[in-house]
């Protein structure tokens, strides 16, 4: 099989840093600047990793949003801003969805409301209420590499649609 040969032969030291397959093809340099952070940041300073993983998804989100001129107040809670790119891309669950890609899709919301609720509790972004609630490095790989499948999913999905 073609993948595990891949695996078995690649020199990338972590898988996360394959998130992005094509980060040439990332049009925005704010959202590739915001990728490369979070994984410079990944063992160093989860806070930091986990701020630059949440920032990239809203980066991607507003990137997508600017493109069909969407407006949105500046104060926008991530969550909001994820509904808003799922439906312009046509990612909303619908009855006409297989089930399997109806319940994943779902779950994307969901993850990308515990993403930000993360930040807002441990990362860098709010001073930790104390020391046991500091976020492990195995923490922060977590943020960023859902962080990084969630806006790849949605820029292929946008580079897909060939709207430019």
């Amino acid at each position: 099989n073609l993948m595990f040969k891949h695996c078995e032969e690649s020199t990338v030291a972590s898988p996360i840093y394959s998130i992005f397959s094509h980060e040439d093809t990332i049009v925005d340099s704010y959202i590739r600047e915001l990728w490369q952070k979070s994984i410079r940041r990944l063992d160093s300073d989860p806070e930091g990793a986990i701020t630059a993983a949440r920032t990239l998804v809203e980066a991607t989100c507003k990137h997508i949003l600017d493109f069909y001129d969407v407006r949105f107040n500046s104060d926008v809670k991530l969550n909001q801003l994820y509904k808003d790119t799922a439906k312009v891309l046509g990612l909303a669950p619908s009855n006409d969805t297989e089930e399997q890609f109806r319940q994943l899709l779902s779950g994307l919301f969901s993850v990308v409301n515990a993403l930000s609720a993360i930040r807002n509790k441990v990362s860098d972004s709010h001073a930790i209420e104390n020391e046991i609630n500091r976020p492990d490095v195995r923490h922060s790989t977590l943020c960023v590499t859902i962080a990084g499948a969630v806006s790849e999913f949605l820029l292929t999905t946008f580079y897909d649609q060939k709207p430019f």
